[in-house]
């Protein structure tokens, strides 16, 4: 397909299917990719021709886990994108999505708030030991409703993480950010929410 890729963009002309004669188009190609075609032009399995002819505007999208502060801004875009606009997405629900590393990216981002929206049960770090403890050591939670419970042990969770790693990185949250796959300045974000000391 690359040849007739590159001969459509070098002319201009396509020849639809069962036809003689070649058509003019008049397009602008925009093209994604998750591989490193410069490393695929080396191993002989990309044109270079091709991709200096698609390579005119170039640009890097992170992915996601490098990217947490995007994450409400596109979840409220795929609740409004699937008709439930006035729906809100739990605070808890939120601060685990933050701590995720989002294998991913932005399509699990969407399936998961499909999840959510559909009534389904949430949740992208599932950690049955740790919510076994949690439960056990939260008295009174089932006299909670459910949204409330589940923040609750979301927060229980996320400060007992995050002591554990401070421990372990010695208080140093660059090395924190890295050991747990998330964005910097969340962490030092979630530092100072919990009144916790850490160092640069």
């Amino acid at each position: 397909m690359q040849p007739k890729l590159l001969r459509v963009l070098e002319g201009g002309t396509v020849r639809r299917v069962g036809e003689d004669k070649h058509r003019r188009v008049d397009v602008r190609v925009i093209a994604a990719t998750h591989r490193d075609l410069e490393k695929e032009i080396d191993e002989g399995k990309f044109r270079r021709d091709l991709y200096y002819r698609l390579a005119v505007v170039l640009v890097q999208v992170p992915p996601l886990r490098d990217r947490l502060d995007d994450i409400p801004i596109l979840a409220n875009h795929f609740v409004k994108g699937m008709g439930r606009g006035d729906f809100e997405l739990p605070r808890g629900l939120m601060a685990r999505f933050a701590a995720y590393h989002w294998p991913g990216n932005v399509r699990e981002l969407r399936n998961l708030v499909e999840r959510a929206l559909a009534g389904a049960d949430v949740d992208p770090l599932p950690n049955e030991s740790t919510s076994a403890r949690s439960l056990q050591s939260n008295e009174g939670i089932t006299d909670l409703p459910f949204k409330e419970a589940k923040e609750r042990l979301v927060e229980s969770f996320t400060k007992e993480y995050l002591v554990a790693l401070l421990e372990k990185c010695n208080g140093n949250i660059s090395q924190m950010a890295r050991e747990a796959g998330i964005a910097r300045n969340y962490v030092h974000r979630l530092v100072t929410k919990y009144g916790l000391k850490a160092h640069e």
